[in-house]
């Protein structure tokens, strides 16, 4: 279903006609977009406005008096007002004109000129929800204005569409990707929010971001408080303000925090592997691998070479294992405080 506005006669309307929040037909979400550029100011202030926005005048409402809603154009008439034009030239939909098609006119107004960030995706996906519940009908319509949806996107995009304006605008300037956006909207708010900071302050890969949700959700549950208690928690906190540190050593470092956290044992224990494992000074083609989590009782070896005589070497290497009391000590998992 598409409305044509090329039928439409161009107008002169009133600024103070013009309902500025009314954003029911609104596509653009974030702050960053939601600010007038500097070039589309000073081009309608130097050349004008080469593209008429698009209004419709809802049927019953009074005229004058705030009577229009903005389908397309909400920048170029802020950029209006802001240079103090009363008047602005429009293209007004018809009074019968359906309000499905007017939102698909919104929607195709923004993607014939960029691509929407997730959370206009969300917004925009809401709204033909709102009017169309069939979803092979809603993505088809959604097509036609140049959405690409799916059932698995939908439901995705729907649950962004209710997260909290601060989780948005970091999803919207790209900070936090969906997956994450997604995992945090099944927390609190303070605690999903502690998170989001935090991510965009460390700005750490999307599986360190994953991990770290990860332990500190399963931390709070052991301890029987809030995810952002624990990123409050001293040991964090002080990596996290550590002047001194730049971003890559506080990720490692708050990673490290968080699994000795999760795993003290696990921790201790690979702590003690390490030292034992230095002991053996095993030359770098080979390699001892301990049990997943020092939960098992099956270690490995794996060795490289390319010669006779380096495979020789490696072999003597294995030989002088035996009895060692490190490598012993390793077999027998035997790592006690010292």
């Amino acid at each position: 279903m598409r409305l044509s506005v090329d039928s439409t006669d161009i107008r002169q309307i009133d600024i103070s006609d013009i309902d500025c929040n009314d954003t029911d037909f609104r596509i653009t979400t974030d702050n960053r977009s939601r600010a007038i550029p500097d070039d589309l100011f000073e081009s309608i202030r130097n050349v004008g406005l080469l593209t008429p926005p698009v209004l419709f005048q809802r049927p019953g409402t009074p005229e004058p008096g705030k009577s229009f809603s903005i389908i397309c154009g909400f920048r170029r008439i802020a950029a209006c007002i802001r240079l103090g034009s009363p008047t602005i030239a429009a293209r007004v939909m018809p009074a019968d004109s359906n309000e499905l098609a007017l939102t698909l006119l919104s929607i195709a107004d923004n993607t014939s000129i960029r691509e929407l960030n997730v959370v206009e995706q969300a917004l925009a996906a809401a709204k033909l929800s709102g009017f169309v519940s069939d979803p092979t009908v809603l993505f088809r319509e959604a097509a036609t204005a140049g959405l690409i949806l799916n059932p698995g996107l939908l439901a995705k995009l729907l649950k962004i569409n209710t997260a909290f304006d601060e989780l948005k605008d970091l999803l919207a300037a790209d900070i936090i990707p969906l997956s994450i956006g997604l995992e945090l909207t099944t927390l609190e708010k303070p605690d999903a929010l502690g998170l989001a900071r935090l991510f965009e302050k460390l700005n750490p890969t999307l599986n360190h971001q994953k991990e770290i949700i990860r332990l500190a959700k399963e931390i709070a549950r052991l301890k029987g408080c809030g995810v952002g208690d624990i990123l409050d928690d001293n040991p964090v906190r002080a990596i996290v303000t550590d002047t001194d540190m730049d971003r890559n050593r506080k990720i490692k470092r708050l990673r490290a925090c968080l699994r000795q956290m999760r795993y003290p044992e696990i921790v201790r224990f690979e702590e003690q592997f390490l030292d034992h494992l230095t002991q053996l000074h095993l030359p770098d083609t080979i390699r001892l691998i301990p049990p997943a989590e020092f939960e098992g009782t099956v270690f490995s070896i794996q060795g490289r070479f390319t010669c006779r005589e380096e495979f020789e070497t490696m072999m003597q290497a294995l030989d002088r294992l035996h009895g060692h009391p490190a490598f012993n000590r390793i077999l027998d998992k035997n790592f006690e405080n010292h």
